[in-house]
């Protein structure tokens, strides 16, 4: 009995593939198993990515809960624990990663709701990059919106000194 897991890395939106991106996944049960005669200790397995895309082979002849440590190159790597669902006994049942429950690691029971959609907002609020484009500073977000900052260049004046400012019959030289 064996499950697919299709795994594809997307930009934060979770609808565009990250085509390009290579890296590894990390995979490893939460508790071992007996099979026939044997114990199946909990041993950490390694996978190669390649086109952001990767088909997961795991035995399912019961429900388990993995650990999958996501690391792509150039990334920030992260962790999550799948519950993949007992299979068929005579054929590979498929699954999409996004639709397995998470879990919380601690007690293995699927995690709550509320606390799946909080990771989700700081994920998609979090800023990601940043760009001067004709002076402004624009900030991205993880869901892809971006925040005008506002100007962040001033006028190019002389080295070493900036505006005079008269105030209340004081005269201050900025820099000076």
């Amino acid at each position: 009995m064996t499950a697919l897991i299709t795994i594809e890395w997307q930009y934060p939106d979770g609808k565009t593939p990250l085509a390009a991106q290579q890296g590894s996944l990390y995979v490893e049960p939460m508790q071992g198993w007996v099979a026939g005669d044997a114990l199946v200790n909990r041993v950490q397995t390694m996978h190669r990515v390649t086109g952001g895309l990767y088909v997961l082979s795991l035995p399912n002849d019961t429900a388990r809960v993995w650990k999958i440590r996501n690391d792509p190159n150039g990334s920030h790597a992260w962790t999550d624990y799948k519950l993949v669902p007992a299979g068929e006994p005579d054929e590979p049942v498929a699954h999409a990663y996004r639709d397995l429950v998470s879990v919380d690691p601690a007690t293995l029971a699927p995690a709550p709701d509320e606390l799946v959609d909080v990771i989700a907002s700081v994920a998609a609020t979090t800023i990601t990059d940043g760009a001067v484009v004709d002076g402004a500073l624009i900030l991205t977000r993880g869901d892809g919106t971006t925040i005008n900052a506002g100007n962040v260049q001033g006028q190019d004046g002389t080295d070493a000194t900036g505006p005079t400012i008269t105030d209340n019959g004081t005269t201050v030289t900025i820099g000076a």
